[in-house]
């Protein structure tokens, strides 16, 4: 009789207990099924990595357009002859330099109808005329109605809204001119903490301070923002502030002091497992984790959260899981991708090793190198079981793309495990599928570690392992 394991849908147990530990990588779980995460398709190179992307809307079509930063240079990207389901390449796309950005720090891109900011977190700021195509700093630096360098910035009903580097209060621009800073600053004051961001989200601006989060709304009356919290949340904002579908999500820190992801829709809520939290606990310091970036997309109707850590890439897509780039041990051991964008129907990607940009897709390799998907879980028998195990059998389905492989190994401690069964899949897919590893897979010692690798168009249907 075939007794079912269930494959993981993320990370769970802790780095110090392998027995029971199960590892997600360079996956996702959507619609019951584990899949190879999307790749970055590179056919593109800008000679320098890349600082940030955003969207600029052109006033003649209405239509929101790509700009990025590489290196020192603000680009504007355009593709020529838009074919739904396409896959571009060098030739379709066209990228003019509107202007030079300093410092080589990330940037954020934030517009209005008129105007666009480009903001280098912790140094200058630039505003884009979208009218007339100029690109100018902002130098004014009165202490009253001057920039200040800042990490955060945040446009609300054509304010431009910035959270100074410093800590200090908020301050913002009239209106659809981020240029003219208004001598009001503001605070929520609430709780006496730095001001380390900015979000908005459903016509409400919410600031983010060291020790707390408050919303806050535009008042015409005293033509300043002011509060509008009923409770102030005591969890205060890190780094890696990101969309999440409707709400935003960030690294934060609770009153004890601990590191932990959030997701904010009306409050704060944790979204860190303990795996993660172990290790953002464990393996980082506060000085590690300051200004820090993170992306989202959508993939297949699943919303996803990549925050790029310096030692990690932690995706949340519901459940968490580990991305990388190439092979365990051969190459970086976090994504080097560190932008991505939606325009033009496609999402579009920036590098943080070189000047590679391209789209996101489905395939087996990226970078030229291959894509290893893998996922580990366990079989416990129990305190006083030993038992054997004939066969282990995996069902899988398959779409088009060549050769998609798939393997199974088996381990008695969950740390060294044999080699790999490899069974190629083909280059034309016949959909369903089920591997089996066997016969006699051997005897176990109250635990049975299982390792799933996989390249290519493959989902793994997380209820249809079993073993006899």
């Amino acid at each position: 009789m075939a007794n079912p394991i269930q494959l993981p849908t993320g990370i769970k147990g802790l780095q110090s207990s392998p027995y029971f530990r199960e590892t997600v990588r360079n996956c996702i779980y959507s619609g019951d099924k584990l899949k190879g995460r999307p790749v970055v398709d590179n056919f593109l190179d800008f000679d320098a990595p890349c600082r940030g992307l955003g969207l600029i809307r052109d006033l003649q079509t209405g239509d929101e357009e790509l700009y990025g930063v590489w290196g020192g240079v603000l680009k504007r990207i355009k593709i020529g002859n838009p074919q739904f389901g396409k896959r571009l390449n060098a030739g379709d796309v066209v990228a003019e330099n509107v202007g030079v950005i300093d410092d080589l720090a990330p940037v954020q891109i934030v517009a209005d109808f008129s105007r666009a900011c480009i903001m280098v977190v912790g140094g200058p700021a630039y505003i884009y005329n979208i009218t007339d195509k100029t690109l100018i700093e902002i130098t004014d630096s009165n202490p009253s109605t001057g920039y200040i360098p800042s990490v955060s910035v945040a446009v609300d009903d054509g304010r431009f809204v910035f959270a100074p580097a410093d800590g200090s209060p908020f301050f913002f621009s009239k209106l659809q001119d981020p240029a003219d800073i208004q001598s009001r600053f503001f605070d929520a004051e609430t709780k006496p903490d730095p001001n380390k961001g900015l979000f908005v989200r459903r016509g409400l601006l919410y600031g983010l301070g060291s020790r707390s989060i408050e919303a806050l709304d535009y008042s015409p009356q005293i033509d300043n923002y002011r509060r509008i919290s009923q409770n102030t949340d005591k969890v205060g904002f890190v780094t890696c502030l990101t969309d999440y579908g409707d709400d935003f999500a960030f690294l934060g820190q609770g009153e004890n002091g601990g590191f932990e992801f959030y997701r904010y829709s009306t409050q704060a809520q944790k979204i860190s497992t303990e795996s993660i939290s172990e290790i953002l606990n464990k393996d980082y310091s506060e000085r590690e984790l300051r200004n820090l970036k993170a992306e989202h997309f959508t993939w297949e109707g699943t919303p996803i959260a990549v925050f790029l850590l310096p030692r990690h890439t932690f995706v949340y897509y519901g459940d968490w899981a580990v991305w990388q780039t190439g092979v365990t041990g051969q190459k970086l051991e976090t994504w080097r991708t560190n932008s991505v964008q939606f325009c033009y129907g496609y999402y579009w990607t920036g590098d943080s090793v070189d000047g590679s940009c391209g789209n996101l897709v489905y395939d087996n390799n990226e970078y030229g190198e291959p894509v290893e998907c893998l996922i580990e879980t366990y079989v416990n028998g129990g305190p006083m079981s030993n038992f054997k195990i004939k066969n282990v059998y995996l069902d899988i389905t398959t779409g088009t793309a060549p050769d998609s492989r798939v393997s199974m190994s088996v381990s008695k401690d969950g740390k060294i495990y044999g080699s790999p069964s490899w069974q190629n899949l083909g280059v034309t897919a016949d959909y369903s599928k089920t591997i089996r590893l066997g016969p006699n897979v051997g005897k176990f010692d109250k635990f049975m570690g299982l390792r799933v690798q996989f390249y290519g168009d493959v989902s793994l249907n997380v209820d249809g392992v079993y073993f006899d």
